[in-house]
Order: structure tokens, then sequence, then C-alpha cells
């Protein structure tokens, strides 16, 4: 069955740094000063966005985003996350 595509063409934007919005501690490409060196902690970046529906206790359509590092995400859902093995072959 052949595929149907479409040629898009996008704009690029290279991210320098980011500040995590609940431990606030700034990382940057120029960054080196963790044990675990600034690439990993630059490549667990997580970027929360979305807009709430009827009755969110966010407030009925109000956009919400938030940007954590790894260690606030592991903190965040440490308790309730399903934690497999070999998630990049699930």
């Amino acid at each position: 069955m052949p595929v149907n595509t479409i040629k898009v063409q996008r704009e690029c934007i290279d991210i320098t740094g980011f500040t995590c919005n609940k431990c606030k501690k700034t990382y940057s490409v120029d960054s080196d000063e963790d044990s675990f060196g600034f690439g990993e902690e630059f490549d667990d970046m997580h970027q929360i966005d979305f807009v709430a529906g009827y009755g969110s206790p966010f407030g009925d359509g109000m956009k919400v985003s938030a940007t954590i590092c790894r260690w606030c995400l592991y903190d965040l859902i440490k308790e309730f996350a399903h934690i497999r093995e070999n998630g990049y072959n699930a």
C-alpha cells in the first residue's frame, strides 16, 4: 500500500539552555558543573505543554507549561510510574 507524503519545511530552534521550573537549576550548553556530564542532563530535559480541559484544576482552557530536569521529574513520578527495562525496544 503506497504511503502519501508531503514535504514540509520547518524552522529549527537550537536550545542553548533551560531552567528547571521546580528546582530552579539552570543548565546551559557551556555548563559542565555536574558530575554526570552536561550532555546527560541536557538530554533529559522534559517539556510539559497542554491546554487544560473542562473541569481541570488548572482552570478551563488554561495553557499549562513546565520545563523539568530529570531529577525533579523522577522525584515527581517515582511513586506511581511504570518503569521497565529496555524502554527503547518496548
